[in-house]
C-alpha cells in the first residue's frame, strides 16, 4: 500500500490535492451473495474464480475497487502497454465495471494476486489511474445529479455499462 496524490485541473473539478491508498484485493463471497449476478447483471464474475481489483481509498465513505480485466475492449479504463499478457489481449483496468464497496466484510482476507509486469505498470501509474477512476466517478455522479448533464451520446458512450448505477446509496445519489 502506498500513498499517492492527485492534483485536478481546474477545467474538470476544483483544485486541491487528495491523497489515498490503494491495494490489491479481491471481492468476498459476501460480496457475490449480496449482489448476485441475477439482480445486478453488469459486475463481473466467473464461476470458478473471483476477480483480482485495484482497491482505492480516497477516504470518503467507500473504497473503489477497479477489477483487472484479461480482455477489454472498453475505452474506459486503463490498458495495459508493453506487457506479456497485453501483447495477446486487451488488458486493464475496467472503470465500467469498477465497484463501491462501503463494508470491509466484502473484501476478502486472501491474498490478490496478478501479473509482475501489470502490478510494476499499476504502480508506476497509479496517480493516473486514481485520477481518471475518481473522473470517471465524479462525472456519472454529477450526470445523474443533473449538475452537468452529459449529451445522450456521451452518456452512452461512457456510461451504457455501468456499474455504477447499483451504488447509487453509497455515492451519494438519492
Amino acid at each position: 500500500m502506498r500513498i499517492g496524490e492527485i492534483w485536478f485541473s481546474p477545467i474538470f473539478f476544483e483544485v486541491y490535492v487528495m491523497n489515498f491508498d490503494y491495494q490489491l484485493v479481491k471481492l468476498s463471497p459476501l460480496f457475490y451473495k449480496n449482489y448476485n449476478n441475477s439482480k445486478y447483471n453488469q459486475i463481473l464474475t466467473k464461476s470458478n474464480r473471483v476477480y483480482t481489483c485495484l482497491l482505492i481509498d480516497f477516504y470518503e465513505d467507500y473504497f473503489i475497487c477497479i477489477p483487472y480485466r484479461t480482455h477489454m475492449n472498453r475505452k474506459n479504463g486503463f490498458l495495459f502497454k508493453g506487457t506479456k499478457r497485453s501483447k495477446n489481449n486487451n488488458s486493464g483496468l475496467d472503470y465500467e465495471k469498477l465497484v463501491v464497496v462501503k463494508h470491509s466484510e466484502y473484501i476478502d482476507d486472501s491474498t490478490a494476486i496478478i501479473d509482475n509486469d501489470e502490478y510494476r505498470k499499476t504502480v508506476k501509474n497509479i496517480n493516473k489511474i486514481a485520477c481518471d477512476v475518481l473522473k470517471y466517478v465524479n462525472t456519472y455522479v454529477e450526470h445523474i445529479k443533473q449538475i452537468k448533464i452529459l449529451s445522450e451520446k456521451q452518456y452512452t458512450k461512457k456510461y451504457c455499462y455501468t456499474t455504477l448505477k447499483y451504488f447509487h446509496s453509497e455515492l451519494g445519489i438519492e
